[in-house]
């Protein structure tokens, strides 16, 4: 921010140019008449007074000079004349001034929207709390085993899953299909959400005969509750059941590989294939405890299957889950992919460049009739 602060201020003194150089002249003659009153009083006569004052004080345009230097307006100055310059010539050779903004422009262009893709997907981080602590289990597991792996993890700090499914809102108007987030508490904790309006899920709701609550999401409070500030409190029809809305998402907030519009516990949503431990359909993020290490987290999963398979032999004897960080499963394959095309739009880029320097050099040599 600082290069943006010196900026500020030297387009502040360029605005007051002509006060400054005022400024200027008035203490340079200042200093003259001090000067010229000294070799006065001394019994030098007026015309010798002064050539001494100026022969003492210097050169007083040079001076002045140093002092634009010291105050930046050499710098201004300076790119003004270059800028007027190059709109000169490229007036002179409008073909010339097109064919190279053209060229320059393709392999720019290319560069920065690939690399507004690159920052998006690979540098920017996730926009969860703490992204770098959360991973992924690559299978999709049942939400019996879910609520195990919670009660037994010593290296996960929160965990939850999610499954999407379709369902009918009867609203105002004709229904709707909307997505629904069938979710178990812990979900949204391991995410990090803040609601904008209400609260989230407690364990104690999210159990067998427990309340339909919903959580919706901002575009859903946008677009079919009409932004109300009062919607806590409401209920809605969903897949013909009555839901409370208990809160509202912010509008920054999605699950990482889902979309949902609203989220409901998957006991009120499900309840049948909440209490199945061989339906594997829920796909479940987990929060790594502070300092704890992947290795550490897979070695406790690890453990955990064996317990699992041992108790439960005909679901989950040969079932195995592999922890995987966030970002990385996100990612996938396509980091490597983003990666060659970056590198074929820098070669792009280096191609215009290469062009446009050749155009320069044809222009130069014809000008000089060599060519």
């Amino acid at each position: 921010m600082d290069w943006l602060r010196e900026l500020a201020r030297r387009l502040s003194m360029l605005m007051h140019r002509r006060q400054f150089d005022a400024d200027l002249e008035e203490e340079v003659r200042l200093h003259l008449e001090l000067r010229q009153q000294e070799k006065l009083q001394s019994g030098m006569t007026a015309d010798d007074a002064r050539a001494a004052a100026r022969r003492q004080f210097g050169n007083v345009t040079y001076l002045k000079e140093e002092s634009q230097i010291a105050w930046g307006w050499e710098w201004f100055e300076n790119m003004a004349q270059d800028v007027r310059y190059g709109a000169r010539m490229l007036r002179k050779s409008p073909g010339f001034t097109a064919v190279a903004i053209l060229t320059l422009a393709l392999g720019i262009g290319a560069n920065t929207a690939i690399f507004s893709v690159i920052n998006g997907v690979l540098l920017s981080p996730l926009p969860y709390k703490n992204p770098k602590q959360l991973v992924v289990i690559k299978e999709n597991d049942s939400p019996p085993n879910v609520m195990d792996i919670q009660r037994q993890t010593r290296t996960f700090s929160q965990g939850g899953g999610i499954n999407v499914e379709k369902m009918d809102y009867i609203g105002a108007t004709e229904p709707v299909q909307v997505r629904v987030g069938l979710i178990n508490a812990g979900f949204l904790e391991t995410l990090g959400v803040q609601p904008i309006l209400g609260r989230i899920i407690s364990p104690g709701e999210d159990v067998q005969g427990g309340p339909r609550l919903a959580m919706v999401s901002n575009h859903f409070w946008q677009n079919y509750l009409g932004s109300d500030p009062h919607a806590v409190g409401n209920t809605i029809q969903l897949g013909g059941n009555s839901y409370t809305v208990i809160c509202v998402m912010p509008a920054s907030f999605a699950p990482p590989a889902e979309h949902a519009d609203v989220f409901v516990s998957l006991w009120a949503g499900n309840p049948s294939a909440a209490a199945d431990r061989g339906v594997h359909f829920m796909h479940t993020y987990w929060r790594l405890k502070e300092g704890v290490t992947l290795a550490q987290a897979q070695a406790d999963m690890a453990a955990i299957n064996r317990r699992l398979a041992e108790q439960y032999p005909a679901e989950e004897k040969e079932r195995t889950r592999q922890i995987v960080p966030l970002h990385e499963w996100l990612v996938g394959d396509v980091r490597s992919a983003l990666l060659v095309l970056f590198g074929a739009v820098g070669l792009v880029l280096l191609i215009a460049c290469a062009n446009f320097a050749s155009l320069l050099m044809m222009r130069r040599l014809r000008s000089a009739g060599k060519w």
